[in-house]
């Protein structure tokens, strides 16, 4: 009887620290659980928002959200919607440093003398150089962020049509009209349209003849002795 009350006692022990061993196990997978979660990464959606008006013939007012780790380097642009890729280009852009989650931004184009038309501002983070000088944070961006809004700019009261073809006919002149080559006033007028005759004051105006071109807004200066290019000046000009 007393051997067979010191095997039963035998017996709980073992059950007992079997117990106390299967409690300590699962300790130890909650704590490992506990430790994989907290390594877990919260992903952020990244994102620029923007809102923007004309305020003036010229002036554009940038109204921004983003929630881009600052300070952070952005291309703030202006452009004139519905351009083909192979157009002259029209519009502006230049960088900008944002500091604020909500900043505003004020881009004046007057020196640009861009036409009246509809326009789309932007503000783009490039991350190939946005977060260069900024906020290393920003560098875990990998994709360009970008936000839209389009505006109606009054401009110079031209319109983009008329500024087009006024730009390619000037173009043209650059590139085949100069000095020394002879002049052919008839092939230049059906390239960049009629003309007038203005009075030299600077040269003999009985050598040195100037014909200005309306609808490219230029000069071209003639050695009429010679009938070649002396020079071209933009514009209507009367000296050389």
């Amino acid at each position: 009887m007393r051997k067979i009350i010191i095997l039963n006692l035998f017996t709980c022990c073992i059950l007992l620290i079997g117990c106390n061993n299967n409690d300590t196990e699962m300790v130890k997978e909650s704590i490992v659980e506990e430790k994989i979660e907290s390594k877990q990464i919260v992903k952020v959606d990244y994102y620029i928002k923007l809102s923007a008006t004309s305020i003036s013939e010229y002036v554009v007012k940038y109204e921004i959200n983003t929630n881009i780790p600052l300070p952070v380097e952005v291309m703030a642009s202006i452009n004139l919607k519905d351009q083909n890729p192979d157009d002259l280009y029209i519009g502006y852009s230049e960088k900008v440093v944002l500091k604020d989650s909500i900043q505003t931004v004020v881009l004046n184009l007057a020196y640009k003398k861009i036409p009246s038309g509809n326009y789309t501002a932007e503000i783009t983070y490039y991350p190939r150089w946005g977060a260069e000088n900024g906020n290393p944070k920003a560098l875990e961006i990998k994709k360009t962020l970008k936000g839209k809004y389009d505006v109606l700019l009054k401009g110079s009261g031209v319109s983009a049509t008329d500024f087009l073809q006024k730009k390619n006919k000037q173009f043209w002149v650059m590139e085949n009209v100069w000095t020394g080559i002879n002049w052919d006033k008839n092939s230049v007028v059906s390239e960049i349209g009629t003309y007038q005759e203005l009075v030299v004051t600077c040269m003999n105006p009985d050598i040195i003849k100037a014909y200005y071109f309306t609808d490219a807004d230029m000069t071209i200066f003639v050695r009429a002795n010679k009938q070649t290019v002396l020079t071209w000046e933009k514009g209507q000009a009367t000296c050389p």
